[in-house]
């Protein structure tokens, strides 16, 4: 369910740059789903329209600065919120070498993908009220300028209580051990957070224990990109269906998905594949 909460401007100090014409810019947020698994991915789409007559100058997203935040909230405490995007850089900085224009009536938009929660993170008081009550709330904050920040819809996600032995498997592969990997292709590369997971034994173990969510559907498909990069001879057949699976796939996440597997995987999946995975990432909903 979304809110009918409007974008607005943030500012964390008395003296901001460019106010007058950043006040324009309005930010949304949109999820690819109403509902999620505990530990599962929420796949956004951000969008930034110059809502003015005139181009406006202004710094845009970026998960590498920390530009972008995305913040979460219990609706039924709503003085504690936290920033449930991990952090690669210092907030309130752009990725962006100089600002960036928005011109009149034109949205910029960007996908990303965060856990709620990260599986480091299940054991956090603030994730265990959200998987007793069900329910968080999630926005979006973008960093134009240093002390100058838009602020998105709020969207409203049910998150479904995991079962307690799915969770027991998360927290146990979460962090990093010495097992000596024997492939290349690990959870991690498709964003899932289980750092002791890098043997082909390993994944299928742990893709046989989590079955409910998207967790389980990315788990599933580490196997298949495993078995492209070790089994040359399924190459054609694995590829097709791997192309089929993410045309399958819900608006947002069928695209960051088909965008990350065609800009990385190139040398183990077939070239039709790669240009159809390049034509859905490109595509809209």
């Amino acid at each position: 369910m979304t809110s009918t909460l409007s974008a607005a401007l943030v500012c964390t100090s008395c003296i901001c740059i460019g106010v007058a014409s950043a006040s324009d810019l309005e930010l949304t947020i949109r999820a690819h789903s109403e509902s999620i698994v505990f530990g599962d991915p929420l796949y956004l789409e951000t969008s930034i329209v110059n809502r003015g007559k005139d181009t406006v100058q202004a710094y845009g997203p970026s998960d590498i600065t920390g530009s972008f935040e995305i913040r979460a909230r219990d609706s039924a405490n709503r003085r504690l919120e936290i920033n449930c995007f991990p952090k690669r850089g210092s907030p309130g900085l752009a990725e962006d070498p100089s600002p960036i224009p928005y011109l009149p009536g034109v949205a910029r938009k960007a996908r990303w993908e965060g856990f709620l929660p990260y599986a480091n993170e299940l054991k956090q008081p603030f994730w265990n009220e959200i998987h007793n009550r069900e329910w968080v709330q999630i926005w979006g904050i973008v960093w134009i300028e240093r002390n100058l920040a838009l602020k998105s819809n709020v969207l409203t996600i049910r998150v479904i209580p995991r079962k307690a032995d799915e969770i027991a498997v998360l927290k146990r592969w979460s962090p990093l051990n010495q097992a000596t990997p024997d492939t290349n292709i690990w959870p991690s590369d498709v964003g899932v957070d289980l750092y002791g997971v890098h043997r082909r034994d390993t994944t299928a173990e742990v893709a046989s224990q989590v079955k409910s969510g998207e967790l389980a559907g990315l788990l599933q498909l580490t196997l298949r990109l495993q078995k492209l990069y070790h089994e040359a001879d399924t190459r054609e057949a694995e590829s097709a269906a791997l192309v089929d699976w993410i045309r399958k796939q819900p608006d947002i996440k069928r695209q960051i998905l088909a965008k990350h597997i065609s800009g990385t995987y190139q040398a183990i999946v077939t070239a039709d594949a790669i240009s159809a995975l390049t034509e859905i990432a490109g595509a809209g909903p």
